[in-house]
């Protein structure tokens, strides 16, 4: 680029001064784009550390998931293994004769296989923003269907249980998936909480909330 210009007549001190006043401005060119290459590799070690920083933070976070994750897959598996056992417990004591029952069992494996085959993704997916299936959910189906697997699986089988739903409930909205993970550890945690004791009361209300624009679920 120009950089400068002489009028004829010149003198050699007016030519010295424009090759200097060039010199300067093709060093500070050079400089700058040194700088800007050095900040460009800068971003990228930044943007290579950043990068290594969340994979490290993920399996840290991973190994400290580790015993809630086998905990989580704990009963779901547990329902797998029950209903395989009771299926080929029927096969082998009345034979085809048991065909309904069998069939009972079979398709009570394939949602407990789904619910592993969820928290597994979550494992994968973990770090990264979780898409929620958002559906209409059925408060009072979705928590007698726990209490139903949970008492079949003997998880709460010497408790007294109390079902206190609200009449006229509407559904809500949200990730059945996720939100049977939280009320089926409310319920394990509240049964294991009452260990040792001889009477077990363990109670399951949905209520709307007082503002009445939510539903409230306890666990006692």
């Amino acid at each position: 680029g120009v950089c400068g210009f002489l009028r004829k007549p010149f003198s050699p001190e007016e030519f010295k001064q424009v090759v200097d006043r060039a010199l300067k401005t093709r060093e500070r060119l050079l400089a700058s784009r040194s700088m800007e290459q050095e900040l460009d590799h800068t971003r990228q070690e930044h943007a290579r550390l950043e990068t290594l920083f969340l994979d490290t933070e993920k399996l840290s976070a991973l190994g400290l998931l580790a015993p809630r994750i086998a905990h989580e897959i704990k009963t779901p598996l547990q329902m797998v293994s029950g209903h395989a056992e009771l299926a080929l417990h029927w096969l082998q004591d009345r034979g085809l004769e048991a065909i309904e029952e069998v069939r009972s069992h079979l398709e009570a494996i394939s949602p407990a296989a789904g619910q592993i085959q969820a928290l597994v993704q979550q494992m994968f997916e973990l770090g990264r923003p979780l898409n929620a299936c958002v559906e209409e959910i059925d408060l009072q189906h979705e928590l007698g269907r726990i209490l139903d697997e949970l008492r079949y699986l003997g998880a709460i089988k010497y408790c007294q249980i109390k079902q206190d739903y609200a009449a006229d409930l509407p559904f809500i909205y949200g990730d059945s998936t996720q939100l049977e993970q939280v009320f089926r550890n409310l319920i394990l945690n509240a049964a294991h909480a009452m260990e040792g004791q001889q009477v077990k009361k363990l109670k399951v209300g949905v209520h709307p909330a007082p503002d009445e624009r939510f539903i409230e679920v306890g666990v006692e």
